[in-house]
């Protein structure tokens, strides 16, 4: 403080501290003759306060030609120089792979992502192969975890870009567009990054370049929109620190020092032009000691780096990989600069198309374009195996490069960037993977002999720098045109010895009416302490409470926190509704129908307390988010559901609780918005990020749980889908297992009895309860008023009315006819698969005419016993008679000077009693009967 007050009394220096980068900038206004600047500089250096001393110099992006899409020959295409312009329409050219949007195209060992101009990024795939092998690394993984920060140091990002907006780094500490600096890191309102150009929290591109880049990197991928980018799902912040006029040192050591603080694993800079610095290279150091990676720019001038140097590219920091352009016919492009020590790897850069401003798509060219590539693939990587150091992960791309000889001795791996190659690569530091086997070959291949025969592979699980923790993948086996997918989990504990003590209490209640068969909710009350705890095993035991088997019967994980990235959907965690109102599209789920349709069942119930997250896409809809605890999931108003629901109703949040009580507040959420339910012992709170009131509700014993959890929404009309980008619920005295429907009783069982287990070994004390077979249900009551209106030729409208389903866990209506006066009941069309628990009627179709009907009805349910008896046999109601056609062939023949024969042909009577038959002829002016 005494330097900085001393350089500010002496010179009028402001100082500026950077703390992440451990630097103290004292900036001075120099005014007057360069020679009296000179001098003062010469001063400063002199000055024991100071350490150096240095111009703050000027910076600008590399690269930002617009290209056109398809160039009108040869002779444009070889303009391949890049220069800085302003934003211009877009070129709405495109050559779509997959004709359906959503849908990944499966080629062979390929993943092509369901996004319209995918056909225009030759630099990700192109017939020739002269790319980045991009779709063979998207069949191992895309990227979606959104766990990877990736700050895009540029001109800003376009926040509001349809293909980018839903992979921003959002700030989770700060609130936006208060103005305070909620989470006190000296930046107002920085939700999406910060603009140092401008000095405020609007880091939004009016360039285009950064928009470019940021597209490269990992615009959304498989959305049905524009482009993909080499990673699918990163976060990208967005730190603007180019203008018009470029961009100073000064702010650049700003944007480092910001990514640093705010936790980014890496950083693309597509920029130069400004010399030596010895305050960036401290910057890019400090970064590198923070465990960053920086990806640079080679830079435009044609020229050798390693005779002529060019910053940031040429500095010698271990954490930079420098990046020069190549173009499809796998040539450096006639701009990049090259440098067979200071330039490491080559990458796409000519005409390449990717994300601008204002939901528009542009052809780029420049060392600018070659950078975002790298630094995408390195986020992919990273996503895929998140332990990497960042040398690891540098040291990763650059030996996984493909060696073409028109490269060697321009760049210093002599290769071209190859994302696929790189996530193999990392794949031996992944906690999944499959080793090749001992004789070189794919351990991924596999050929199983003959009908009913058997292969086998190897799966090594765990890895260095795996923390204590649980980690899910999934494994894709595909044969021919038919895939499977088997959930694989990897939990680590750290266990002193074997488990000490024992589950609090096992419950379970038998709902299969079957004799000798059980189902329902077996229920853990989890120890008082896990931490030596890995799984409650359970067994069948006797009367003497002894195991049956040495084989569990069921194991439930200790640790209570699940989480959902909605990779794709998962069965052993989620029951579908009965309707189709769900869809998965890259790493989100989204809800779109009726709440009915569109909702997803937590299998696991819970007992409070516990709290639930998630993270939701603001949607035009009824009710863009409910989350229900408890209760009938079919409703979602009025007591009759019974349970608790928080939603967001457009601009509402609202907590409405079983006795019908509500709380809600006006909230107008952003895109992307986070809650938490937290349900305690009497007590639920319903809050969010976006600075909106709290609201809170008591309740008591009619809502003590064990619950349910439903997650979905009510979208309807013009509503397009709610999307989740995450589903989490952690706490519970509770762990369930499910025991299917069917399951057989062995004939000795008596008792289900709970152990705890860890690798260690298995505890001694056990939680035992008793199994009685053929539990008592108290079944539905029988619907009423049944009653028959509407009627037509062959149809009738049957309605009734729902009564209490006290223990039935509903299936379905069953509604039976019969012909009135006979026996034989019959299901009619129309009145079949009614499986919506609020209909309370039916069209039955197909029935004769002219004929009285009677109907009765009954609620199916779950377990057999608790279906409800049949309604009372309705009132009787006749269908309408069909009439008559009309006769045919009518002839006038034998005509005479008074009289004509008429004749005709009679058609179907139908239900008509006939009385007569009618002839009528006509003069000039009326019908008459002759």
């Amino acid at each position: 403080r005494l330097r900085a007050r001393r350089l500010h009394s002496a010179y009028g220096a402001v100082v500026h501290n950077f703390e992440h980068v451990r630097l103290s900038s004292a900036e001075i206004i120099a005014k007057g003759e360069a020679e009296q600047v000179c001098a003062l500089m010469r001063h400063l250096e002199l000055d024991p306060d100071v350490l150096f001393v240095e111009e703050d110099m000027r910076w600008f992006p590399i690269g930002g030609r617009l290209e056109p899409l398809f160039p009108p020959g040869a002779a444009a295409k070889g303009k391949d120089v890049a220069n800085k312009s302003s934003i211009i329409p877009a070129l709405h050219h495109s050559m779509p792979r997959c004709m359906r949007p959503g849908v990944c195209a499966k080629s062979g060992s390929q993943t092509i992502p369901g996004d319209p101009s995918m056909g225009n990024l030759w630099g990700m795939d192109n017939d020739a192969d002269v790319d980045i092998d991009a779709p063979e690394a998207w069949s191992i993984h895309t990227g979606t975890s959104g766990n990877v920060i990736v700050g895009v140091i540029d001109t800003g990002v376009d926040l509001n870009h349809e293909d980018l907006r839903n992979n921003l780094w959002t700030n989770p500490g700060e609130i936006p567009g208060d103005g305070i600096d909620n989470d006190d890191n000296g930046y107002v309102d920085d939700v999406h990054g910060y603009d140092f150009y401008d000095n405020d929290g609007d880091p939004s591109d009016d360039q285009g370049h950064g928009t470019h880049c940021a597209g490269t990197i990992g615009a959304e991928g498989d959305n049905g929109l524009g482009v993909a980018g080499v990673s699918w799902g990163p976060k990208i912040m967005a730190l603007r620190f180019l203008g018009a006029g470029g961009g100073s040192t000064s702010d650049a050591i700003r944007a480092i020092d910001y990514a640093v603080q705010m936790g980014a694993s890496l950083t693309s800079n597509s920029w130069g032009g400004g010399g030596y610095s010895t305050a960036l290279a401290a910057a890019i150091e400090a970064a590198n000691e923070a465990g960053q990676l920086f990806v640079v720019a080679a830079g435009n001038d044609g020229m050798d780096n390693d005779i002529t140097a060019t910053y940031p590219c040429n500095y010698d920091n271990a954490n930079i990989i420098c990046v020069a352009s190549m173009q499809e016919s796998e040539d450096l492009s006639s701009f990049s600069n090259w440098g067979a020590q200071s330039v490491h790897i080559a990458a796409p850069g000519s005409y390449i198309y990717s994300t601008y401003p204002n939901n528009q798509y542009q052809s780029l060219s420049g060392t600018s374009m070659a950078c975002p590539h790298v630094a995408g693939a390195a986020a992919l990587v990273l996503d895929y195996v998140p332990q990497l150091t960042h040398m690891e992960l540098r040291q990763i791309i650059l030996d996984s490069a493909d060696v073409v000889d028109k490269f060697v001795g321009k760049v210093s791996t002599g290769a071209r960037l190859n994302a696929h190659t790189a996530l193999m690569h990392a794949s031996s530091a992944a906690w999944a993977r499959i080793p090749a086997r001992p004789d070189g070959t794919p351990g991924t291949a596999l050929t199983v002999p003959g009908s009913g025969g058997s292969g086998a592979f190897v799966l090594e699980l765990g890895g260095e720098r795996i923390s204590v923790g649980e980690y899910r993948a999934s494994l894709k086996i595909t044969a021919g045109s038919l895939t499977r997918w088997v959930d694989v989990v990897l939990t680590l504990h750290e266990f002193r010895e074997m488990p000490l003590i024992g589950a609090q209490a096992i419950l379970f209640s038998d709902t299969d009416g079957r004799q000798g068969f059980v189902s329902g909710a077996l229920t853990i009350q989890r120890a008082s302490d896990e931490l030596d705890i890995s799984q409650y095993r359970v067994y069948w035991g006797d009367s003497n409470q002894q195991k049956l088997s040495s084989t569990p019967f069921a194991t439930l994980d200790s640790g209570s926190t699940f989480r959902d990235e909605f990779v794709r959907f998962d069965s052993s965690f989620w029951y579908p509704s009965a309707g189709s109102g769900y869809d998965f599209g890259s790493g989100f789920i989204r809800f779109a129908g009726e709440f009915a349709d569109a909702q997803l069942t937590y299998v696991r119930q819970l007992t409070a307390p516990f709290v639930i997250r998630a993270r939701v896409r603001k949607a035009t809809a009824f009710a863009g988010m409910v989350i229900q605890i408890g209760g009938v999931a079919n409703h979602l108003f009025g007591t009759t559901a019974g349970g608790a629901r928080a939603a967001f109703f457009g601009n509402w949040k609202t907590l409405l609780m079983p006795d019908g009580t509500y709380s809600t507040q006006p909230c107008a959420a952003t895109s992307w918005y986070e809650v938490e339910i937290t349900v305690g012992v009497g007590s639920i709170t319903f809050t969010d990020n976006q600075n909106c009131e709290q609201l809170s509700h008591t309740y008591g014993n009619e809502f003590s749980g064990p619950h349910q959890v439903v997650i979905g929404a009510d979208c309807q009309g013009d509503c397009t889908g709610s999307d989740w980008d995450w589903f989490e619920v952690s706490g519970g005295l509770y762990a369930t297992y499910n025991v299917p429907l069917g399951t057989l009783l062995p004939s000795d069982a008596t008792h289900l009895l709970a152990y705890t287990w860890n690798p260690n070994g298995e505890g001694s004390n056990v939680t035992s309860v008793a199994v009685t077979d053929l539990h008592e249900v108290e079944p539905a009551q029988a619907p009423s008023a049944v009653t028959l209106t509407s009627p037509a030729t062959t149809s009738l409208v049957v309605s009734w009315v729902r009564n209490t389903l006290n223990e039935c866990e509903f299936v379905g209506w069953e509604v039976l006819g019969r012909a009135a006066g006979t026996e034989d009941w019959f299901t009619p069309t129309g009145c079949g698969s009614l499986v919506d628990l609020v209909a309370t009627e039916c069209t039955a179709t197909g029935l004769a005419s002219n004929t009285p009907y009677q109907f009765k009805v009954r609620v199916l349910c779950g377990i057999d016993r608790a279906s409800s008896p049949l309604s009372d046999i309705s009132l009787a109601a006749e269908t309408l008679p069909r009439p008559a056609s009309s006769p045919s062939s009518v002839e006038s023949t034998l005509p005479t000077a008074a009289s004509v024969l008429v004749s005709w042909q009679t058609s179907a009577l139908n239900d008509c009693e006939f009385v007569e038959t009618v002839v009528e002829a006509q003069t000039a002016d009326n019908w008459f009967r002759p």
